[in-house]
């Protein structure tokens, strides 16, 4: 269908731009704006493989930070429905054959037992807080941006995931403004699609302001110095890359360096995660 309905826009005179336009659901603005510079330029087939390569490396780079991100929190979530479990089902068992004892219980087991009982009474209440919680502070950060930015600049602050998130938008915001650049899209113009894909509103206000600051006369890297957000790597790069005309590679080896980077925090991440998860996990069950 989507097909035939670009075949159909193309035979009646659209450019291949002005037809993916019409379908933002599948194609973005930065796509759009690649295959515009394209066409007016006579690169379309060039233009195209650079569009598949960014397209999978941002693919890529996605799957390895959701995969990263989502098996912690299902070891963590099993680990808590093992324990819920105990104290709700084990532990009142056990409880029943203690009181024939007649003989006081030590501290630790007497505290077990108060949280299997108090977990007994509030189970469905602490479930239906819970899930409420969740979905306040999900629907929170999708509605308010002012919640969402701060969250986001708390996560940039934590010890390995901060410098996680802050090399994957930097790889994206390289990457993506060096696809554009390179298929001949002015900077100026390049920056409002790279906003957006750079994946985290945070850079994306920072790109933004980057664009502005471009517009009056700065330079890439003296727009950067202004902003905390972009280090001094990436500013240095792009001020030689400006000075010796050669910023398209200058964006390629930084989209590089920073993708390596976060390979190399996935692979650190999972390396403490699991040790950290088994350790918690292991004293949380082997104490119940």
């Amino acid at each position: 269908h989507l097909l035939g309905a670009l075949k159909t826009d193309i035979s009646a005179g659209c450019s291949l731009a002005d037809a993916l336009r019409k379908h933002p659901r599948h194609f973005d603005t930065l796509y759009c704006n690649l295959i515009a510079a394209g066409e007016q330029s006579g690169t379309l087939e060039t233009v195209f493989e650079r569009v598949a390569s960014l397209q999978e490396q941002r693919q890529a780079l996605r799957a390895r930070l959701k995969k990263a991100m989502t098996y912690p929190l299902i070891v963590l979530l099993t680990g808590l429905g093992v324990s819920s479990l105990l104290l709700l089902e084990v532990v009142p068992q056990f409880q029943s054959m203690f009181d024939g004892f007649g003989a006081e219980l030590p501290a630790f087991t007497r505290r077990v037992i108060g949280l299997s009982d108090w977990l007994g009474q509030h189970f469905w209440w602490l479930l239906l807080c819970t899930l409420g919680s969740l979905w306040a502070l999900q629907h929170a950060y999708q509605r308010q941006p002012s919640f969402r930015l701060r969250c986001l600049g708390l996560a940039l602050k934590l010890p390995v995931a901060g410098a996680l998130l802050s090399n994957a938008a930097l790889a994206r915001f390289a990457r993506t403004i060096c696809a554009s650049f390179a298929a001949g899209v002015p900077l100026i113009e390049a920056l409002g699609p790279v906003a957006s894909a750079c994946g985290n509103p945070l850079y994306e206000q920072a790109v933004l302001r980057l664009r502005k600051d471009l517009a009056s006369g700065q330079s890439l890297s003296q727009a950067m110095a202004s902003n905390s957000l972009f280090p001094r790597l990436i500013q240095q790069m792009c001020a030689i890359g400006e000075t010796a005309g050669t910023l398209d590679d200058m964006l390629a080896r930084l989209a590089s360096h920073y993708e390596s980077a976060v390979e190399r925090l996935l692979d650190n991440l999972a390396s403490l995660l699991e040790p950290l998860i088994v350790l918690i996990l292991g004293l949380l069950v082997g104490s119940l």
